[in-house]
């Protein structure tokens, strides 16, 4: 399986589209459908943007595993939240975390409530 085949199947898989992957990325959409009509493949640094995006190691991109699981499936607002948070300057990336790390806290705080 050339590495087209295997892209074109994590899309369906992950019912993503070009554009989501390539906002999520920063791969250019011209780009991109060259790798998908396998014209074109991936560079390094872009095979790995991929596989991350993916959430697959590098040897599955490669097709030398040729499972297309993942530990959990992202849906285009969770795609897009993380795209912008990457965009985001590292003073704002901190607040992100500061605020996520403040809700854990206060959920562990939480006293567990009893179901009846």
């Amino acid at each position: 399986m050339d590495i087209s085949e295997i892209i074109k199947g994590l899309l369906e898989k992950r019912e993503m589209s070009q554009a989501d992957i390539c906002r999520l990325t920063g791969i250019p959409t011209s780009l991109m459908s060259n790798y998908i009509k396998g014209t074109k493949s991936p560079s390094l640094s872009n095979s790995i943007k991929l596989s991350q995006a993916f959430g697959i190691t590098m040897d599955e991109l490669a097709g030398i595993k040729q499972e297309f699981t993942t530990p959990k499936m992202y849906s285009s607002d969770t795609i897009e939240v993380a795209t912008v948070y990457e965009m985001a300057d590292s003073r704002t990336k901190n607040k992100v975390r500061c605020i996520l790390d403040m809700e854990l806290i206060r959920e562990d705080l939480e006293p567990e409530r009893e179901t009846s």
